[in-house]
């Protein structure tokens, strides 16, 4: 016999007076096969008095006013006492079985109005809160929608202040949802990084359990069942507006308008006492004025709740500066970008969606375009670059056209996207206005522009400057002005509003510098470009390699071979990678990758030719004297290129090679530099010193500019007597090569000798067994910088060689980098 636990509540409605025997006889016999926990639940159920108050009414025929949600939200409360997860089939029978029997009666279940209201309500809100519509992306591949729960990747929160160390959780279910969650939190969040779908998904998650439904989202396993209101700050606003600034009524209205019909009075209120409300109000940002911000604020602030509820805010940081809720009140929280494995999760998960593969050639891509991943560590980029690969079958070979297929999305049909008209301006002149904004944007900044720093621009600047657009390019719609300045700062757009609609920034710095480098594409001539190029200003490098990339094939090989002539290798290959296929001539492609391998910035996996394939390439080109020539000199050397350009001269042994070479490794002589060094035995004798500064820069004099650099974004000191850094193993062979004979980098046994050997044995340190931080530069030193080479005097070994421990990490020629 198939037992199903639900009979009994079946049986009490024919069994009328005998009912509470039959329940004794049912409760013995369930007790052989439910297991153990279902069990205790059930004994515990059938004794509630409201339970047994819903059963009576079925009993005596009063179908229409058995409260069928009370049962099932019993039955999960009775699962949830005992710290079981309730069955959702068992919930959905309990219900279907009593309306079952009131059908088979001739009778029909009416509801409570508020038990009605709620499940119509609640319904609304999975309908939707349960998709992810794609507004503003254009008519890429994949469906204007996906099923949020399929494809949502939980992000971490990090708290905004210090907080005792057991309170430091990054998980938003457990900080938002838990039954011991703060009641009233704030989550701020860049554009772009999904604020107002994590919102989406709480409401979802706790529709969802308070349906009954499966579990979609596992991460909100356990979590308490509040009734989930989520709420745009620009409608509450409107609402308040229309409700004489009364948050209940407001409150009211949102919902009445969900269900399409009046409430119960008092529904939210007796939901609120009943099951807890959770209030998801998104968008703080985007109530523009100042003063109705304040006014939401206030209202938000103002509510009288139980300890059941909960409070959660969304709003973008520029905007959050002036006025805050109460750090008292409020557990403040960071919306952290996406981790790589975040990064990978979310993949996998749209992978299963569009049944597609593939998704590993996706991840793979990503992470070794550091670019790339840094955009998708945002969720509306990263759901933008999976758009693209899948419908596409794979990512732009060059970030220069993934910029333009974002780009595209944003403003393609991005009247149809946000359910807008039209519109007054055609997309190409967006995209050129745009383009036009970013430049002069970046122009301004001057020296103050930095890489990471998306700029923003005044709304009455905005309008200026758009006003002198339209004047010269688009004349018909200089009376539309603050038409397509509205349309402009519509959300997920390339441009988004701050600061109360008083100030605009695009969406992601990648976006501005894309735009600024279209521009300097249209604008800019190969001469000019090249100049800029050769010598970019602070911030401007990703711009100009952008606007490099996206010449034409013969304009690009000329800027490639200009750039190689300046010595500019490192920024050549960037410009080679971000192309479109095919980069440029195969002998480029090969010179490039042969001169970029000893760069630490560039990928490892790259398969260059040996150096005598390389020169057989490049044999007989006409820019290559001039290119070998720029790699020589001595004002623009570059350390990794000149190792390379060293030894492909010395494969091409031609006459302008060696002349090259001889005049190259003949330059240490007419410096007369000296090295001091120290006898170890009768076979090498070891530098005293580290290398400094000062006699490496004699080799590679524009070394000094870099290390000034670092120094500076360090705020540390770099003199000339501090050991030389940010120098490759190859780099530091060639300057042994380029002394003279007889000088080359120490093997891992001399290395050792020379720092610990005392004639019987090697010490542990330099000047003994007993470690000694006085004696070297070290971690306990707390300078976290280089110091001079002659500094520590009682840290020399045997030998008296110095700076043998602390201080710098060396390289030998037959291991890795070691201390």
């Amino acid at each position: 016999m198939n037992f199903n636990p639900l009979v009994l509540a079946t049986r009490v409605f024919d069994w009328g007076s005998r009912r509470y025997r039959r329940w004794r006889v049912e409760l013995a016999w369930r007790k052989r096969i439910l297991d153990r926990g279902s069990k205790r639940v059930y004994d515990l159920f059938f004794q509630l008095p409201r339970v047994r108050e819903e059963l009576n009414k079925a009993a005596d025929g009063r179908y229409a006013h058995v409260d069928t949600n009370a049962l099932a939200d019993l039955l999960r409360e009775t699962y949830e006492r005992f710290g079981e997860k309730a069955p959702a089939e068992l919930r959905r029978q309990l219900i279907e079985d009593i309306e079952s029997l009131a059908r088979d009666a001739g009778a029909e279940i009416r509801q409570p109005p508020n038990t009605e209201a709620r499940h119509l309500f609640l319904n609304k809100t999975v309908q939707e809160q349960g998709k992810i519509r794609f507004k503003g992306f254009g008519t890429t591949p994949g469906g204007p929608e996906i099923e949020l729960a399929r494809v949502f990747q939980l992000p971490d929160l990090a708290l905004r202040e210090r907080q005792p160390e057991r309170e430091q959780k990054r998980d938003p279910a457990s900080l938002l949802l838990a039954p011991d969650s703060p009641r009233r939190a704030v989550i701020v969040g860049e554009p772009g990084t999904g604020k107002s779908t994590l919102l989406s998904s709480l409401a979802l998650a706790n529709a969802w359990k308070m349906l009954g439904g499966e579990d979609r989202f596992p991460w909100a396993t356990g979590s308490a069942v509040r009734l989930p209101v989520f709420y745009e700050f620009r409608e509450l606003d409107q609402d308040l507006a229309n409700h004489k600034g009364l948050i209940w009524d407001a409150l009211d209205a949102h919902v009445s308008k969900a269900i399409s019909q009046p409430l119960p009075d008092g529904f939210l209120k007796q939901q609120e006492r009943q099951h807890g409300l959770l209030l998801l109000f998104d968008g703080l940002d985007e109530v523009f004025d100042v003063s109705r911000r304040e006014a939401v604020m206030k209202a938000v602030d103002n509510l009288d709740l139980s300890d059941r509820s909960r409070v959660v805010v969304s709003t973008r940081p520029h905007d959050y500066k002036d006025r805050q809720f109460d750090a008292n009140r409020y557990r403040h929280y960071d919306l952290c970008l996406f981790t790589d494995e975040q990064i990978e999760s979310f993949f996998r998960d749209w992978c299963k969606v569009n049944s597609a593969v593939g998704v590993d050639d996706l991840w793979n891509v990503v992470r070794g375009r550091r670019e790339i991943l840094d955009m998708a560590r945002r969720a509306l980029l990263a759901a933008m670059i999976v758009r693209i690969h899948f419908g596409g079958g794979e990512l732009p070979h060059g970030r220069a056209e993934l910029y333009a297929a974002c780009v595209d999305q944003l403003l393609h049909d991005w009247h149809k996207g946000r359910g807008l008209d039209t519109g007054p301006m055609a997309k190409h002149d967006k995209r050129r206005f745009l383009a036009q904004l970013a430049f002069e944007l970046q122009e301004q900044a001057g020296g103050t522009l930095k890489r990471d720093v998306t700029l923003q621009v005044s709304r009455d600047d905005l309008s200026n400057r758009l006003a002198l657009y339209l004047k010269d390019n688009c004349p018909r719609d200089q009376n539309k002005l603050e038409a397509i300045i509205d349309r402009l700062h519509v959300r997920d757009a390339v441009l988004v509003a701050g600061a109360g609609g008083k100030r605009f920034s695009f969406v992601h710095r990648s976006f501005q510098e894309y735009l600024a480098a279209y521009w300097m594409k249209e604008k800019l001539g190969e001469d000019e470009l090249l100049k800029r190029c050769a010598d970019p200003a602070p911030g401007w490098e990703e711009t100009l390699c952008l606007a490099a990339a996206q010449r034409d094939e013969a304009s690009r090989q000329n800027l490639l071979c200009g750039l190689l002539e300046k010595g500019r290798v490192l920024f050549a290959w960037q410009v080679m990678k971000t192309a479109p296929r095919p980069p440029c001539e195969p002998w480029m492609v090969t010179l490039l990758r042969f001169l970029s391998r000893y760069y630490y910035e560039v990928d490892w996996n790259i398969d260059p030719a040996t150096a005598v394939e390389c020169a057989d390439h490049c044999r007989g080109k006409e820019r290559m004297p001039g290119i070998l020539k720029g790699l020589f000199d001595r004002e623009q050397r570059d350390g990794p290129a000149l190792a390379s350009a060293v030894e492909i001269a010395k494969a091409l042994d031609d006459d302008a090679s060696r002349a090259l070479l001889s005049g190259f490794f003949g330059e240490a002589a007419k410096a007369r530099i000296e090295i001091p060094l120290r006898p170890v035995d009768e076979e090498f004798e070891m530098g005293e010193f580290p290398v400094t500064n000062r006699e490496y820069e004699q080799m590679v004099p524009p070394h000094q500019k870099r290390r000034n650099v670092c120094s500076y974004q360090d705020n540390q000191p770099d003199q000339d007597n501090q050991p030389v850094i940010y120098v490759t193993q190859f780099e530091a062979a060639l300057f042994c090569e380029w002394l003279g004979k007889g000088y080359a980098l120490p093997t891992r046994e001399q290395w050792y000798k020379a720092a610990s050997w005392n004639g019987q044995r090697n010490l542990k340190y330099p000047w003994g067994d007993e470690w000694d931080a006085s004696r070297c530069n070290s971690k306990e030193s707390q300078l976290w910088w280089t110091t001079p080479v002659n500094q520590y005097p009682l840290g020399r070994s045997p030998y008296g060689c110095w700076d043998m421990a602390g201080n710098v990490w060396g390289a030998r020629p037959d291991t890795s980098l070691t201390l």
